[in-house]
């Protein structure tokens, strides 16, 4: 109504489910079962934005980051889970040793930007994920190199960790509780699921190109971070 033309929407891999996705991209089925809101919910916002876009309503680009995006400012992901590895609460699922893709802040607000300005993106899906394969095990333990802490050493099998997720994800709706429980099912999945796509779409159309690697990014994370609890930023 008020005159945009271009409208960029901020989706979620999860519209993919969690069955085993390695080397995936955006033409991936969106599987989600309906049991997950939030992945439903991702998945309505990109069919409204598109019908939208089909009707000649709007511009619309859909944008699916990384499953672990994370940055400097990050105050609902990346602080709880450094607060959480430095006071020994988290473990492992299966060994750490599923798949996954990331993306640091820097890297995905420039491709956001390129889609912005590209008319190429119009009524394109794409996949904004940094180059690079890795494991949680991978991920937690560069994390707690930066914290200077150790790496989670506890291990706990999936399915057992699922359960005890769907009891409290039970628990804490029926309290209530406005904050989430510790393990809910969706953490559950992505940390035990392979979920890894590959950029290589917005590579070729609008030049994307994740120039920050992930230590220098987990750097600047966690100097930020520091600086944030010191009140300096």
């Amino acid at each position: 109504r008020a005159g945009a033309r271009h409208l960029i929407l901020m989706s979620s891999l999860a519209v993919h489910g969690w069955s085993s996705h390695i080397n995936d991209d955006e033409s991936a089925p969106r599987d989600v079962n309906p049991s997950y809101p939030y992945g439903v919910a991702k998945r309505m916002a990109e069919d409204v934005a598109l019908a939208a876009h089909g009707r000649g309503d709007v511009k619309a680009t859909i944008i699916r980051p990384g499953f672990f995006p994370f940055g400097p400012w990050d105050l609902t992901s990346f602080a709880p889970l450094a607060e959480n590895m430095e006071r020994g609460r988290l473990a492992l699922l299966n060994g750490g040793t599923a798949r996954t893709c990331i993306s640091y802040v820097g890297n995905l607000a420039c491709g956001m930007a390129l889609a912005c300005l590209n008319e190429k993106a119009y009524g394109e899906t794409f996949v904004l994920a940094d180059d690079g394969m890795y494991t949680w095990k991978d991920i937690f333990g560069a994390i707690a190199a930066h914290l200077e802490v150790s790496p989670p050493s506890r291990n706990l099998p999936g399915r057992i960790a699922y359960a005890v997720a769907w009891l409290m994800d039970r628990a804490w709706l029926v309290a209530g509780a406005k904050n989430p429980p510790l393990l809910t099912r969706y953490r559950i999945n992505v940390a035990r699921s392979d979920t890894h796509y590959r950029s290589d779409k917005a590579k070729a159309a609008l030049g994307y190109d994740p120039v920050i690697p992930f230590e220098e990014g987990l750097e600047r994370t966690v100097r930020w971070r520091r600086d944030h609890a010191a009140g300096v930023a």
